[in-house]
């Protein structure tokens, strides 16, 4: 489940991308490398959860006959994994909003990322390609579980 983590990690890097050319500069740093230790902590939970979650909702269930048709394992394959691709996005642009946005509350601040990353065309298309990963791979598992 490495896709979500880097897409998220992309959302990252396009959201500084886009405040650099709208001329705002880092105005606040947290101390010493606590920003990388939160997007490296972001990227791990996004990746671990999401690869716990597929396990759970998706391969377990298909492994022992839970889900007979197809359509229920691509959804929530779906979900899973375009789910924790937004939670990842929100949490990396929430910690990069914080070095540029210096008036801005926790509150401000999550609000701020969520608006940026639903105008964003990224933020949606990274989001898209979250939910296409799963059911890419819920569709793997219905090929070889025997579900068409």
């Amino acid at each position: 489940m490495i896709r979500p983590g880097s897409l998220s990690y992309m959302a990252g890097v396009f959201y500084v991308y886009q405040q650099k050319m709208d001329g705002l500069k880092i105005v606040r740093k947290l101390p010493r490398n606590t920003a990388g230790a939160l997007i490296g902590l972001t990227l791990t939970g996004v990746g671990v959860g999401s690869a716990y979650c597929f396990s759970r909702l998706v391969e377990q269930p298909l492994q022992k006959k839970e889900l007979d048709c197809s359509t229920c394992s691509l959804t929530r394959g779906a979900g899973v994994t375009s789910g924790f691709t937004g939670a990842g996005m929100l949490g990396i642009t929430f910690t990069h909003a914080y070095h540029f946005q210096p008036n801005m509350g926790p509150i401000s601040l999550s609000l701020h990322s969520i608006t940026f990353l639903s105008r964003s065309i990224y933020g949606c298309l990274f989001l898209l390609i979250g939910g296409f990963t799963g059911l890419a791979l819920a569709r793997k598992l219905n090929g070889v579980h025997g579900l068409q």
